[in-house]
């Protein structure tokens, strides 16, 4: 990772790290908003229609995928252009980029990789729901062997949903973060190697197996680090922040709800009222 930074800004400057960065929020902000409400309105529905029995693990899991494959249909071209911008050695803009694409492929080529970014959508799903088990688990061996829930002021009551502290929570999301990534990455290697260049039609599997017979299967990890170093800074503050804006968000809805509803229910007397005279 250091080696990479130091060669960029040997040949760009302090811009060239910044390189492409319009177009990356752009595409990270619609991405992340489309899987997550996706993926929470699907679970969510379910829950509501059919209860929360049953393996609840594997339902989320699922459902949260179902959420990612239907973003990734509509964010796709975003995260191609992302990644075709970003990986130029010369300096792309997105016209730029847009007009080569198109010369590749037409409309298609905007959508590249999307089987193996159905695969992939996995990875968020797979992220937030071992998230989850993993909250479960140090809320409850906070419960069991410290005995501290409600006394430390990051738990909670019977009543009241627990919370974990400022240290656990990044170390959740680093934790789940190490083992989705881990198990995934390949996956995204060839996805970015699809994404980065004209690869004449050339699969998911026919990419990775030309990269592993020039350079082994090590060439399937190949940048492994510095993914670990932005994805685990990435989960760190997404999680952490996730943790303590949550309840007061809920909280706040919960209490706007409660004030409509008498509203709602003076407004349906009057106009009973008003039909019975």
């Amino acid at each position: 990772l250091g080696d990479g930074l130091l060669s960029v800004l040997r040949e760009a400057g302090v811009s060239g790290l910044f390189a492409g960065l319009p177009s990356v929020a752009l595409r990270s902000l619609a991405s992340e908003f489309a899987t997550v409400g996706f993926g929470e309105l699907l679970l969510g529905r379910y829950v509501l229609r059919f209860g929360s029995s049953g393996s609840a693990g594997a339902r989320a899991l699922v459902l949260r995928t179902l959420g990612g494959c239907a973003s990734i249909s509509m964010t796709l071209p975003l995260e191609t252009l992302a990644t075709r911008i970003t990986t130029s050695r010369r300096p792309l803009s997105i016209a730029g980029a847009v007009r080569q694409l198109w010369s590749e492929g037409g409309l298609a080529a905007f959508w590249k990789g999307l089987l193996v970014s159905f695969v992939l959508c996995l990875n968020p799903a797979l992220m937030l729901t071992t998230v989850e088990n993993l909250r479960a688990l140090v809320l409850r061996w906070r419960t069991g062997v410290l005995g501290a829930v409600g006394d430390d002021g990051n738990g909670g009551t019977d009543a009241e949903p627990q919370q974990l502290s400022w240290l656990e929570a990044p170390l959740v999301g680093v934790v789940a973060k190490l083992f989705t990534m881990s198990l995934i990455y390949p996956l995204v290697r060839g996805k970015v190697l699809l994404q980065a260049r004209n690869t004449n039609g050339a699969g998911l599997l026919q990419v990775l197996g030309k990269s592993r017979r020039k350079d082994g299967i090590r060439s399937w990890y190949r940048g492994l680090g510095a993914q670990m170093s932005k994805s685990l800074l990435s989960a760190t503050i997404k999680y952490t922040v996730k943790e303590r804006v949550e309840r007061p968000i809920q909280q706040l809805i919960h209490t706007r709800a409660q004030r409509r509803a008498p509203q709602d229910g003076r407004d349906h007397d009057g106009n009973k009222a008003a039909v019975a005279r």
